[in-house]
């Protein structure tokens, strides 16, 4: 990454058969934390068979639970949710590497620093503090709610010890979430229409999703990350997580976040 060029807009590059990306005059982490797990993403796919989500994961009592959904469509504030249980514990907010062995799905962690919304202290007023102590974009007078893509880049080890943050664990099951006003609230999929969701990824553009806030566009697998589009290895990839880890999607649009946080627990103590 290089700043102060002249004639040059911010931009980037990436050339997949190098796998090397280019950031000229880009001052936005976002940017670069999603190339570099794009770049990852493209590499263990290619040459180790490991499976990349943009997908929150989190842990209570043992079992697993990923959070697929586009971005600003609640993946952190139920993962924090879950983490807020005695027994629950957080993998990950945003991405996670899976590996499927002898029928069970492995997530691994990808980053040890969360990428965090700071208007989180809406629902969770206790990360304040914490976000005080981050470096932050966006934020002014640590006014952590000013601006909608306010950032911090968060020790997730600060909240609670380093016991509740974990390396790998075990999946169990799987959440999608939308957001619409007719959605049922809850509905259990069959890989099959879990996929055929996945696949079509229609996405509304939140700040910082990359797109015109509001609009709609279609983001397969809601993973703006990937820089290669390999279409039959995903699919093969999420069939083998749906056989080892059932799949609810949740409206998130028609109920209030705690009965959301509800039917995610259930669906975890169930599984």
């Amino acid at each position: 990454a290089v700043v102060g060029v002249d004639g040059y807009k911010p931009s980037a590059y990436y050339n997949s058969d190098t796998k090397t990306a280019i950031f000229i005059n880009t001052e936005y982490y976002g940017q670069c934390k999603s190339w570099a797990l794009g770049i990852a993403a493209d590499i263990l796919e290619a040459q180790h068979n490991i499976h990349s989500i943009h997908g929150s994961c989190a842990v209570v009592k043992g079992k697993g639970i990923v959070i697929i959904a586009p971005t600003g469509a609640g993946k952190s504030t139920h993962s924090w949710g879950l983490l807020k249980l005695s027994t629950g514990k957080i993998l990950s907010d945003d991405w996670i590497f899976l590996q499927y062995k002898k029928g069970l799905a492995m997530a691994d962690v990808s980053e040890k620093k969360f990428y965090l919304r700071t208007d989180m202290i809406k629902s969770f007023p206790e990360l304040k503090p914490l976000f005080e102590r981050c470096k932050c974009e966006n934020v002014a007078n640590d006014d952590f709610t000013a601006f909608e893509n306010a950032r911090a880049i968060l020790n997730p080890e600060w909240i609670a010890g380093p016991d509740k943050f974990i390396d790998r664990a075990v999946i169990k099951a799987c959440v999608l979430l939308r957001r619409d006003n007719k959605s049922p609230a809850e509905q259990k999929l069959s890989s099959d229409e879990a996929i055929e969701i996945l696949e079509e990824g229609k996405s509304q553009m939140l700040p910082g999703a990359g797109g015109k806030i509001g609009s709609f566009k279609n983001v397969p697998y809601y993973n703006p990350h990937l820089m290669v589009r390999r279409q039959n290895i995903q699919r093969h990839f999420f069939e083998q997580l749906f056989d080892a880890a059932p799949c609810h999607i949740l409206n998130t649009g028609i109920e209030p976040v705690e009965k959301t946080q509800d039917r995610i627990r259930k669906i975890l103590m169930e599984a």
